[in-house]
């Protein structure tokens, strides 16, 4: 953002012929990073929309981010010369693909909770759009394999709220491998390139809302996760780039307090039944993810050769 005004809204907008100046002009995973204070080098959001986008602060110094990734501005304040940078993986379907899974009959509302401890052997490619980073297939399709008689519509369900998890977690996963490969268990923590993020994801979005997405996610990477209740955080960074611009914050340390004061559910890993995560541990759900990921590789991204 800068002091200066970017231009006017039309008068008739509002409806009462003020011309509103505009001070800022934002992306939206921009703003959603900057709404969720990751303002250091290595802190990270996820948003869980639509589609899904996991950010990375890459400081200001641009690097090159694995395959599939893409480094970009994130922002520049005023007066400062240097902009800082991000990284940004994305997954194409998330809320899109629980919206489609109510229309098939598979839930009845998004917000419908999981009632089943597994899938019944059910899986789920959430593919509806191609697979972006780190399988980088754009030709993937989604599926919905592995039924047997066994399985209902609640085992779909599960099966579907997984393969998000999965997603988000291979995203953020893929920045703490030294290629963007798609991980398996037992990577090396401590070869952590200059792009790898740490500390807690903070993450917003509709999908943001399901306990057990988010409970899922936490195990997989052994990270805390912090979910916005208001979930609409592009909207709120908007209004931090455009309050620092006019001066109703003084800087980005009172905007860090403001956050302090906000609602939040941080969500453990060592949280959660253990019966409704494969024994709870992160090796468990480990072994889950690398069942899924076999299981897409030999089906959703096959369909084009």
């Amino acid at each position: 953002y800068q002091r200066r005004v970017r231009g006017k809204t039309t008068p008739s907008v509002f409806g009462d012929d003020t011309a509103i100046p505009i001070r800022c002009v934002v992306g939206d995973q921009q703003s959603a990073l900057f709404a969720q204070r990751c303002r250091s080098r290595g802190s990270a959001k996820l948003t869980v929309g639509t589609s899904g986008m996991f950010n990375v602060n890459l400081g200001v110094e641009c690097r090159a981010p694995p395959p599939g990734f893409t480094p970009m501005v994130a922002w520049r304040l005023d007066g400062v010369k240097q902009p800082v940078f991000m990284a940004e993986g994305q997954m194409k379907a998330a809320g899109s693909l629980v919206a489609r899974a109510v229309a098939w009959k598979f839930l009845d509302t998004p917000a419908d909770p999981v009632t089943v401890q597994d899938t019944a052997g059910v899986f789920c490619s959430p593919a509806l759009g191609g697979f972006a980073a780190p399988w980088n297939d754009e030709k993937a399709r989604g599926a919905i394999g592995g039924l047997t008689l066994a399985a209902d519509r609640r085992h779909v369900h599960r099966a579907v709220l997984e393969s998000i998890a999965f997603r988000c977690f291979e995203l953020a996963e893929a920045l703490r491998s030294a290629d963007g490969s798609i991980p398996a268990p037992g990577l090396d923590q401590s070869k952590l390139p200059s792009f790898a993020w740490s500390g807690p994801i903070k993450v917003d979005g509709g999908v943001s809302k399901s306990t057990f997405v988010m409970q899922l996610l936490s195990k997989l990477t052994d990270t805390t996760v912090v979910c916005d209740v208001n979930a609409e955080a592009t909207a709120r960074g908007a209004a931090y780039f455009a309050g620092l611009a006019v001066g109703f914050w003084r800087d980005e340390n009172e905007l860090d307090r403001v956050d302090k004061a906000l609602p939040k559910r941080t969500i453990d890993p060592s949280q959660g039944d253990p019966a409704m995560f494969y024994g709870g541990t992160r090796g468990d759900v480990l072994k889950k993810y690398v069942q899924w990921r076999d299981a897409v590789a030999g089906s959703a991204t096959q369909w084009h050769q």
